[in-house]
């Protein structure tokens, strides 16, 4: 596979951009208070299917992200902010969003790389470039060291 050429930098930060786009239009739905069994399909459709789309087909990520962050930052921008979370809970809770949804790409990345719908030039790159897997254990590791109780560094 030495002649598939890798993914630029720039697509990987595209396509990691398409669950914190997907978090903001849930988020901006559930604004709506949809019922139990609603809130569930949204939840996977905006959750799992939208990032997966954006993975699988690169090419329209673009738009994808344009039609997921769109509406909501309009909404947001629109309407009154109500119910704010305190400040540590807050960012606990981005924390762990952005922990889910790196879990998420991760494991279908590494999974879906044996498949022929899966962009290879997304794949790890094979001496020196950027792939999407290779983004992965380096945002592991912010991850990990956002969430740690360290003494000392709470306060």
């Amino acid at each position: 596979m030495s002649s598939v050429g890798q993914g630029t930098a720039a697509e990987c930060v595209l396509l990691s951009a398409a669950f914190p786009a997907s978090l903001l239009l849930r988020h901006t739905l559930a604004l709506l208070r949809p019922p139990p069994s609603l809130a569930a399909l949204l939840d996977f459709l905006c959750l799992a299917l939208a990032p997966l789309a954006a993975l699988l087909r690169p090419q329209h990520a673009p738009a994808l992200l344009v039609a997921l962050a769109g509406p909501p930052l309009l909404a947001l921008a629109l309407a009154r902010r109500r119910g704010a979370s305190s400040g540590s809970d807050a960012v606990r809770r981005a924390v762990d969003a952005y922990r889910a949804g790196l879990m998420l790409l991760t494991c279908a990345a590494i999974l879906g790389v044996d498949f022929a719908v899966f962009p290879r030039r997304l794949a790890k790159s094979e001496t020196y470039g950027t792939g999407l897997m290779d983004l992965g254990p380096g945002a592991f590791v912010f991850a990990t060291g956002a969430s740690s109780r360290q003494p000392g560094l709470h306060r």
